[in-house]
């Protein structure tokens, strides 16, 4: 059995969600894994299950480290994917948590992230396995780990992606899909919309996710009334709508590697400061227009940056041949479900 510890709440953390019950959905062929969370809200207890994942809940109200006393008795390999924004920026409980772990002699897999939003503290204690499923990880930064997976091979996405790409013709940039992720609580999509609507000709289709809080919904539901925008909520996976769409807009986070799963340019923003180096990072490849922190964006921000792009096709015609360029791997989630299974097995056998 394989556990995975993240968190999830209304506001954050939905992008490590998706991606742990991606590689939970890989594994689940060769083995059992369950998830480990506090009382799981009803849309994330159905996309666990979903994926064949069981669940073990928490009581609330308990620090990480004393979670651990109510974890199920044999548990011996973890994935961990805790590098969210309130543990980056008050790694104390987050430290405690790994370092009692590792006293119990449990085989860690930490999930991380890139850059300024890595978690690489060197009071944490040395785990088997660190995974950096992305572009542009620098090679040289060696983690304090007996193993270490990155790059573009090990991107992790879903099973809808895996022959998904298309390449775009370059007429006229017409069909626009806006995703923020599951619960947006910047409010990008708002801002977004209002931005594109200022275009002429443009087929504009917004994704809710699962967690948009009610006022944001009513602010969508008030601007689709003024402009053609259709609206789709917590769809299963995003594929048929990168397919239609012509141009995407979203944050960064995993939508930018589905979109060039598919083929398709993105316009995309920073969700945080701490994003900024690694959204210029994967901006750098070409498949991708960087439009800079959301919090500075406005809506003449977006408006401009789409008509400037439907002005220079050119732009538009680099963008597309520059994500058929990277093709990257699109079965980075199999590669790495068989990686960890075996060495989770050979730390098993070592011990036996």
């Amino acid at each position: 059995m394989i556990y995975f510890r993240c968190d999830v709440s209304e506001k954050t953390g939905w992008g490590h969600l998706s991606r742990c019950l991606i590689l939970a959905e890989s594994l689940n062929e060769h083995t059992q894994t369950c998830f480990i969370l506090s009382i799981p809200t009803t849309s994330v207890a159905q996309r666990i299950r979903a994926v064949g994942a069981d669940i073990h809940a928490l009581p609330a109200g308990l620090s990480y480290a004393q979670e651990i006393e109510y974890y199920p008795t044999g548990l011996q390999n973890i994935v961990i994917d805790l590098g969210h924004r309130h543990n980056l920026e008050a790694p104390a409980a987050l430290l405690k948590y790994l370092n009692a772990l590792a006293r119990e002699g449990k085989d860690i897999v930490i999930i991380d992230g890139l850059d300024d939003d890595s978690f690489r503290d060197k009071r944490a204690p040395k785990v088997k396995a660190y995974v950096q499923p992305y572009w542009g990880v620098e090679e040289g930064a060696t983690p304090n780990s007996e193993h270490w997976f990155f790059g573009s091979e090990y991107v992790l996405l879903g099973k809808a992606y895996e022959n998904a790409y298309k390449k775009r013709s370059p007429q006229a940039i017409n069909n626009i899909l806006v995703t923020f992720g599951g619960s947006d609580p910047q409010g990008n999509t708002i801002k977004a919309l209002e931005g594109l609507s200022k275009n002429d000709n443009l087929k504009v289709r917004a994704i809710i996710g699962p967690s948009f809080s009610c006022e944001h919904i009513a602010q969508i539901n008030e601007l689709r009334g003024r402009s053609s925008i259709e609206i789709v909520t917590a769809p299963k996976d995003l594929m048929e709508h990168y397919t239609w769409a012509d141009l995407g807009v979203c944050g960064s986070g995993t939508s930018r590697y589905e979109a060039a799963a598919c083929g398709l340019p993105i316009l995309f923003t920073a969700i945080y400061p701490q994003h900024e180096q690694l959204s210029k990072t994967f901006a750098s490849f070409g498949t991708a227009q960087y439009m800079g922190l959301c919090s500075e964006l406005s809506t003449d921000d977006w408006a401009a940056a789409l008509s400037a792009l439907r002005k220079a096709p050119e732009n538009y015609i680099s963008m597309v041949n520059s994500i058929e360029d990277m093709r990257h791997d699109t079965h980075g989630a199999k590669k790495l479900s068989t990686t960890l299974l075996r060495v989770f097995s050979h730390e098993k056998n070592n011990r036996d």
